[in-house]
């Protein structure tokens, strides 16, 4: 049978994801390689780095929600019944929607700290670019 759009899709990103860790992995050794040997850095590597994390963490919560599976011991999970598997993975997706929403939450708060810092100073945010970081370019009597 043929696989579906979808499975070949969740099967790119994870490609994409692998040579992704390796991209970050070769960053690491060579910028500890550079400034331990030569004393030089990357410009910009730390922020790569964590950019292309970011981008690993957010497609592995897509292609695990999608796939259900994970890299898992399933000394639990094997040996109890097919009810209790059902509440195991019923427990591990509110989990996974907790972290996700936690995250959302925060990202959310940080904007509207940033706009309230913004409305303090009485500064347009259209004028700043819209940049929901503004505020940390802000003096920091008005940014607190």
């Amino acid at each position: 049978m043929k696989p579906k759009f979808a499975d070949r899709f969740i099967d790119s990103i994870e490609f994409l994801a692998a040579l992704f860790v390796g991209i970050v992995a070769a960053d690491v050794f060579v910028s500890v390689l550079l400034r331990y040997f030569f004393g030089v850095s990357i410009p910009d590597s730390y922020d790569f780095g964590r950019l292309l994390l970011g981008v690993l963490i957010f497609w592995g919560i897509g292609a695990t929600s999608y796939r259900g599976t994970h890299i898992t011991v399933d000394l639990l999970y094997a040996n109890v019944g097919a009810r209790y598997q059902r509440a195991i993975d019923v427990f591990a997706t509110l989990v996974l929607l907790f972290v996700v929403a936690a995250r959302r939450q925060r990202a959310h708060f940080r904007s509207a700290a940033a706009d309230l810092a913004i409305l303090r100073a009485g500064l347009d945010r259209r004028r700043l670019g819209g940049d929901p970081d503004c505020a940390a370019h802000l003096p920091a009597d008005l940014s607190s």
